[in-house]
């Protein structure tokens, strides 16, 4: 691999750290196991190396893009006013298409 190859993966996992939870999780645990093959497989350090610092750089980029709300959460502690959302208002509270094509009432 490259010194280019190195430092454009280390943008790409620095942009996927920024993306937030959503988009980042998957993108995180495709890096783990790929670290995780090419570090049994190659068993040198420089592949541990390698992945630990596109590991890092994610880390980084998810750090900085999610600090925040991390700060903001830490400052003004949890948002109690915030909807509390049970699995059993999912039927209560759903949209169904029938709803959409008939009046409702009132």
């Amino acid at each position: 691999m490259t010194h280019w190859n190195i430092l454009f993966l280390m943008g790409l996992a620095f942009f996927m750290g920024t993306e937030g939870p959503y988009y980042s999780a998957p993108f995180l645990w495709v890096l783990v196991v790929a670290a995780a093959y090419w570090a049994i497989n190659l068993r040198t350090v420089r592949t541990i190396v390698v992945y630990g610092i596109f590991i890092g750089s994610f880390v980084s980029g998810f750090l900085l893009g999610y600090s925040p709300t991390l700060l903001y959460t830490m400052r003004e502690g949890k948002n109690f006013e915030a909807a509390i959302r049970y699995y059993g208002d999912l039927q209560k509270l759903a949209l169904r298409p029938i709803e959409m094509f008939l009046p409702g009432s009132g």
